[in-house]
């Protein structure tokens, strides 16, 4: 019985984001951050900007052939981004924009490696991921503790021993909540003594009018979400019924 807070996945996630040398390269997670900072005010989408005819927001032949990752060796791509030539280094010295050389070596491989454009993640189909081989299954409960445990090997941590019941009602609570549990509901989870304790005690968290609450939180903060105007004239405007949706 255990359960990542909202913290741990993030600082989770920045570990298993670090890449090593032999590791395939992600092109949206790792080369479209670095193209659209340095390469797209000339070479993208803006064709009253673009420079040189060259496109490089979209796959295409012109493309290709700058990068050819058939012949990585006589890359002009590469040639361009490691160049000490005023002249003739990408990005310019005009657009004030500096490669690290950790950006560098990200590009140099993802051409190595064939260069592959992929479309925006929301537009792919899922596909289901073979599990990670790990140390001590018996640690894993379900599909997602495989890749944490993957994660925790490669860097040689070993994981916490499980929560006690206290310490999880009161993660699991305000995480799906944004509250602290109720003394009812600490003694119902803590008198459960049957297998599915912990997932009825999840149930009913969900199913409190609690948890549209603070799963609505983070998108109405996005929406600019507000029950007042919120400028110099700061009056009261009928906004509740968008809020009440949203948590519904």
């Amino acid at each position: 019985m255990r359960i990542l807070t909202i913290t741990c996945y993030l600082a989770f996630i920045s570990v298993a984001q670090q890449l090593t040398a032999a590791s395939p390269i992600d092109f949206d997670r790792d080369v479209l951050p670095i193209l659209s900072d340095t390469c797209f005010a000339c070479h993208g989408p803006d064709a009253n900007q673009r420079q040189a005819e060259l496109r490089m927001d979209l796959a295409n032949d012109h493309l290709t052939t700058l990068l050819s990752p058939t012949r990585p060796a006589t890359s002009e791509f590469i040639r361009r981004i490691v160049s000490q030539d005023e002249d003739q280094v990408m990005p310019p010295p005009s657009s004030k924009k500096i490669l690290t050389d950790a950006q560098i070596e990200i590009l140099t491989r993802w051409v190595k490696q064939g260069a592959k454009y992929d479309g925006h993640w929301a537009w792919e189909a899922p596909a289901k991921t073979e599990l990670p081989r790990i140390r001590k299954k018996k640690w894993a409960l379900n599909e997602i503790d495989y890749f944490v445990k993957s994660e925790l090997d490669k860097h040689g941590l070993v994981p916490s021993s499980p929560a006690n019941k206290l310490t999880l009602i009161r993660r699991v609570s305000l995480d799906l909540r944004g509250l602290p549990p109720t003394l009812t509901e600490v003694d119902q989870f803590l008198n459960d003594d049957s297998e599915h304790a912990y997932a009825l005690m999840i149930q009913r968290m969900m199913n409190s009018v609690h948890y549209g609450e603070r799963m609505a939180q983070d998108w109405l903060d996005l929406a600019r979400y507000g029950d007042t105007n919120g400028y110099h004239a700061d009056s009261d405007r009928a906004m509740w019924l968008y809020r009440d949706y949203v948590i519904n």
